[in-house]
């Protein structure tokens, strides 16, 4: 009698001290948060770049919740001295390690080249300049490859070092372009002519391409459109552009290649205007692609992990994205809403000094 009565006090005792453990000391099952539902990817950039792919990546990824960091007081990273970019990564991947992100990706080619210093980080933390070689060793046909990137990213040579260390061969004609990510910042991207513009989902198949109201595009025309995700809005033609991409496509032009790697988010934005100038016998490649196949094998590795340890979770119905903006904020949140466009998505937008 005695020991049932100290069982039944036991189990009441658990229960009432299960309620009173708090958040922080309770047994999270890997991958998940408090409540058992999947934890948030993390990705920063300098300002808007970033932007382009966390929507790519959220539509793909309907149920995984994001946490954006744009470190706009630090804008542009691409002229600033590798020690300085180095301490700059490690302060914003700590910021989105504290708030408890499963992985990292580091949306800025400049900031990618500092990744091999922190190579024994407690979390996968994934930078974009593979994922736009393996595109571009996937579409060059006469491997002769440009790119476009800053001049920080071009000092340092990562394109070429990372090709060779994959074993590319690919030939590389480097062009550094300190205006293009500051044109885009500024909001250079938000006006474009209709026929320059297409909402393209990431199934490149032509048949699942999508374009805003009111613009009539054939088969045929959807079949000559290579590339990813276009934002909603328009990237008007101006002369600023177009002196832009001449002075920095030209050169590329000339040496033959076929392909041109757009080695910075900014320049995403810019992806139809550049695509129309290099022609359509040539290809605009950035690093969307392989960035989701790669996130797609890891979710599919860990499902296969919990199947093994029999932890499956539930998943998460309504995914959040959460923006923190570290500087200058007028303009921030109006691109941010125009390029989601018409998406119907609720964004907690908090802006934050660190």
């Amino acid at each position: 009698m005695k020991i049932s009565v100290l069982k039944a006090w036991l189990r009441k005792t658990t229960k009432v001290t299960k309620k009173l453990v708090p958040l922080e000391t309770r047994i999270i099952p890997n991958g998940c948060d408090y409540n058992g539902v999947q934890k948030v990817i993390g990705i920063f950039d300098s300002g808007l770049g970033g932007l382009f792919l966390l929507k790519e990546l959220n539509q793909k990824f309907p149920k995984q919740s994001f946490i954006y960091l744009a470190d706009r007081k630090n804008f542009p990273y691409g002229e600033k001295n590798s020690s300085l970019i180095y301490s700059l990564v490690r302060k914003n991947v700590d910021f989105l390690a504290a708030k408890g992100v499963e992985h990292i990706i580091v949306a800025c080619n400049t900031a990618s080249v500092t990744l091999r210093d922190i190579d024994s980080y407690p979390i996968p933390v994934t930078g974009v300049i593979e994922a736009s070689l393996r595109q571009a060793e996937k579409d060059s046909i006469n491997k002769k490859v440009g790119l476009l990137a800053t001049p920080g990213t071009v000092k340092s040579q990562a394109f070429l070092k990372k090709a060779k260390k994959l074993n590319f061969n690919l030939q590389i004609y480097q062009q550094a372009c300190p205006l293009l990510a500051p044109f885009v910042e500024q909001g250079g991207w938000s006006t474009i002519k209709k026929k320059d513009i297409a909402n393209r989902s990431v199934n490149r198949n032509c048949q699942n391409l999508s374009f805003p109201s009111g613009i009539s595009v054939s088969l045929r025309e959807k079949k000559e459109i290579t590339g990813t995700f276009k934002p909603d809005g328009y990237i008007e033609k101006n002369k600023e552009l177009s002196s832009l991409l001449e002075k920095y496509l030209k050169p590329l032009i000339n040496q033959g290649v076929d392909t041109v790697i757009m080695g910075c988010t900014h320049y995403l934005y810019l992806e139809s205007a550049i695509q129309k100038y290099i022609g359509k016998n040539k290809k605009a490649v950035g690093p969307t692609h392989f960035l989701i196949k790669d996130l797609l094998e890891m979710k599919k590795n860990k499902r296969h992990q919990k199947k093994d340890k029999k932890t499956l979770t539930k998943e998460i119905k309504n995914n959040n994205i959460r923006v923190f903006i570290n500087g200058q904020n007028e303009d921030f949140e109006k691109q941010l809403r125009r390029i989601w466009g018409s998406q119907k998505k609720d964004l907690q937008v908090s802006i934050e000094t660190i």
